[in-house]
This record gives structure tokens, sequence and C-alpha cells, in this order.
């Protein structure tokens, strides 16, 4: 009744190791979402900062310093996850682009930053 027991034995192991999520182009589906769009504002709020550091007397370049940093930082290790496979790449463009936007953010800060603490220095420090 039973001759064809086939259908009990294991596959091949061609078969049963095949992983789709090991295939070219494709993702886990259990791995970690990215965060993308925080790190785009992070970046961009460091950028936006920056800039108004030329007019707020410096002031906002110690706010927008940290903001540039921490873009950078998850920036950098999102990206590095999404390489490895272990973060999802939609948030690809928008991580990097707010990493960029933290770099050029870091850099503002910290030039304009400089330079109103040396006006500031130059103008409230009596010189003898």
């Amino acid at each position: 009744m039973f001759e064809d027991a086939s259908y009990l034995e294991k596959p091949p192991p061609d078969v049963w190791e095949d992983r789709p999520w090991e295939r070219p182009g494709a993702i886990r589906r259990d791995c970690q979402v990215h965060r993308g769009g925080l790190i785009y504002l992070l970046g961009a709020g460091s950028f936006l900062l920056g800039l108004g550091a030329i007019f707020a007397g410096g002031t906002t370049a110690l706010m927008g310093l940290p903001l540039g940093l921490v873009a950078c930082t998850l920036g950098r290790r999102d990206l590095r996850e999404m390489s490895a496979g272990l973060m999802d790449p939609a948030g690809r463009i928008w991580t990097a682009t707010g990493k960029q936007l933290g770099f050029v953010g870091i850099g503002f800060n910290l030039f304009w930053g400089i330079i109103w603490g040396i006006l500031w220095a130059v103008a409230y420090f009596p010189r003898y």
C-alpha cells in the first residue's frame, strides 16, 4: 500500500540549505529597522544650527556640534550594518545624506564657534 515512501526522506543538502535571505539582493526578514530618518534629522539639525551660528554669536554651535557627532557616528555604524546585511538597506540614502550633513554641520559649528569665541575673547577681556 505505501511502497513509495520517498516523501519521508530528507531532501538533498542543496535544497534544504538554500536560504532565500542569502540570495543576492535579498535581505533577512529579522534584520534591524533602519534609522535613516533619525540620522537625517540629526544631520540636518547640526547643519542648520551651524548656519545659525553665523548670526547667533556662536551659541547654536554648542548645540549643533553634538548633533553632528551623533549623526556621523550613527550613520557610519548603520551604513556598515546595512552593508553586512544586518540592517534594512531601504534607508541607505537617508542615512548617507544625514551622515554627510552631520560632517558639514561639524565643520560649520567648529568654524563659527571658534570665530565667535575669538571675537568674544577680544571684545570682553581687558587689554593691559
